[in-house]
């Protein structure tokens, strides 16, 4: 008698994406902007929404608090749209930090995330695109490529140019 392990999980994904799926995939990595700020304050949670992001085909910056969002953002000209939790320690949610570079940069992309869905209403009401977690990687796909959107039509002019 042979014993094999018992599986956990069980995947019913074909093994080859159709083309046309290869197709959708590949415009939403260049429909999106390059390079963003992700803002995540727990660590693990940070490294696997980096993996994503980089697997959308972003490059990624990590910040883990408000303040220190703000202070990269101000030294990398080259950032191009911001994903922040919104619960985060040191004094600055993540409503708070989209409001501060909303003020200063308005053409700035910025998503909200969150897992608690009391904060959705004002996010919304704000503006801001809000992501919930957890994240599905297509719908993240199309939540950064709506808050790129939603900022060209507010641009009048490219926010900054790099160095």
């Amino acid at each position: 008698m042979l014993y094999l392990p018992r599986a956990i999980m069980t995947s019913t994904a074909p093994l080859a994406a159709p083309l046309d799926s290869v197709r959708s995939q590949d415009s939403v990595k260049s429909a999106v902007p390059a390079r963003l700020l992700l803002v995540e304050d727990d660590v693990e949670v940070a490294r696997a929404t980096m993996e994503l992001l980089e697997d959308i085909g972003l490059q990624v910056i990590w910040a883990r608090d408000g303040k220190a969002a703000l202070a990269t953002f101000e030294r990398d000209p080259t950032i191009e749209i911001v994903m922040s939790d919104i619960v985060m320690p040191g004094g600055m949610s993540g409503l708070d930090l989209g409001r501060a570079l909303r003020e200063n940069h308005p053409d700035l992309p910025v998503l909200l995330t969150t897992g608690y869905s009391q904060y959705a209403p004002q996010v919304v009401k704000e503006g801001f695109v809000l992501v919930e977690k957890p994240y599905h990687r297509d719908a993240l796909a199309i939540s950064i490529r709506r808050a790129a959107e939603r900022a060209s039509q507010t641009r009048a002019v490219p926010r900054r140019c790099p160095a």
